[in-house]
């Protein structure tokens, strides 16, 4: 991975930490621990109740064999492949993603998605803007994934 914030995890002691590189404008560590509270959750890691798939070494990362699999198990594609069902039932299915991400991931993720998804006959909106992971977030709220949302949750007929 190329976002550095995975080759500074083992710097964050506790919680505190975290919200400080937050406050600090850094919302990445936070998202890491986040999604492994998701993803992969073990009560006896420490300093959080988490198991991340990469470790710093050697000034980069490494990846966790075990604990990447089990993230790429839990991928939204995988999802929508073992459950394609599941997904055409939803009212709305919307992913955007920067041209310019820090996540090198996100974009090929989202393309196979779109792949997947059209083959299994999923509707789906799949939106690329010009930008990083958090570039006008506020702007694509409110221009774009808000008016999508109000037309999906407007009560029928009016």
């Amino acid at each position: 991975p190329t976002n550095p914030s995975w080759a500074r995890m083992g710097e964050f002691k506790d919680h505190g930490a975290l919200v400080a590189e937050l406050r600090g404008g850094n919302m990445y560590p936070m998202s890491l621990v986040a999604l492994a509270a998701a993803f992969s959750p073990d009560a006896q890691a420490t300093p959080f109740p988490v198991r991340l798939p990469y470790r710093a070494s050697g000034g980069g990362v490494a990846p966790v064999s075990e604990t990447l699999a089990e993230w790429q198990r839990m991928t939204i594609v995988s999802a929508a492949r073992a459950h394609p069902d599941a997904y055409r039932g939803l009212r709305l299915l919307f992913v955007d993603y920067g041209y310019r991400e820090e996540f090198p991931h996100i974009p090929a993720g989202v393309e196979a998605l779109h792949d997947l998804l059209t083959s299994q006959r999923v509707p789906h909106v799949i939106d690329a803007y010009d930008g990083t992971h958090n570039d006008v977030l506020r702007q694509r709220m409110k221009q774009r994934v808000l008016p999508l949302l109000a037309t999906v949750l407007a009560p029928a007929g009016g």
